[in-house]
């Protein structure tokens, strides 16, 4: 049986980030990984930092119950933060986007998610964010 590749895109246009607290994550739709083939996950990620001073970060969250959780987030082995990936300015700023790859410690759990997370302060009606995910399904 071949392999089939899957893309599920989670949104047709971005998403605001308003009403989201500063600190917390916000998530993309949650993936049965019993469908993921190991090593086959990433997620395509486009974030807006329009707000003076907020900054906006990407992780992968798991966990072993899905729906509302809980959800933890996945560290590496040296439990280095998350990386930047946009930060606003004072003036119009241009969406960034990137693959993040999956880390292999997702395919033991039953589901997993990729999420965005606001730093500083408080995300406004123009920060947004889209997630989508790639990956090969399981053989059955």
């Amino acid at each position: 049986m071949a392999a089939v590749k899957r893309w599920n895109h989670a949104n047709t246009t971005p998403t605001t980030l308003n009403g989201a607290s500063k600190d917390a994550a916000v998530a993309g739709p949650a993936l049965d990984m019993a469908l993921v083939k190991s090593g086959s996950l990433s997620a395509l990620i486009t974030v807006d930092a329009e707000t003076d001073t907020i900054a906006i970060e990407a992780l992968w969250e798991v966990s072993n119950v899905g729906g509302a959780g809980p959800w933890y987030e996945v560290v590496g082995a040296t439990n280095a933060p998350p990386v930047v990936w946009a930060a606003g300015t004072a003036a119009a700023d241009a969406a960034v986007t990137r693959v993040l790859e999956a880390p292999s410690c997702v395919y033991s759990s039953k589901y997993s998610r990729a999420a965005v997370r606001c730093r500083f302060i408080a995300p406004a009606a123009a920060d947004t964010y889209d997630i989508g995910y790639n990956f090969t399904q399981a053989q059955e």
